[in-house]
């Protein structure tokens, strides 16, 4: 099971990333738009007018409103077959920084 905490892309220099330089940052704890079911349909960016989207139910990723491995936390489920979109409207010249922050648990032990 795949849980996305955050994600952020930035188009800046190697080095500290300022948060004005940053093109998309979604968290899954606000602007997160689902089903009854809890399929995503769109989830809001924090910082500019890039939502991610998806219109096909089948490829929806599954909103969890409180994950035991991260304090309670909400996430966003992918399990493969599942992706949200966005338009850049633009293309961006090298160097990019991606940051995808996610824990891939297929069991668990505990000592």
């Amino acid at each position: 099971m795949k849980y996305l905490c955050f994600f952020l892309i930035s188009w800046s220099s190697f080095g500290q990333i300022s948060l004005n330089d940053l093109v998309l940052w979604v968290k899954a704890d606000s602007a997160v738009t689902y089903s009854l079911d809890n399929r995503v349909s769109e989830w809001a960016t924090s910082n500019s007018n890039h939502n991610l989207v998806q219109s096909s139910h089948n490829n929806k990723p599954i909103y969890l409103e409180n994950v035991q491995e991260i304090n309670e936390k909400p996430s966003i489920q992918f399990n493969g077959g599942n992706w949200l979109s966005v338009d850049f409207l633009s293309q961006y010249e090298q160097p990019n920084t991606f940051f995808i922050f996610y824990n891939n648990c297929t069991s668990k032990s505990f000592s």
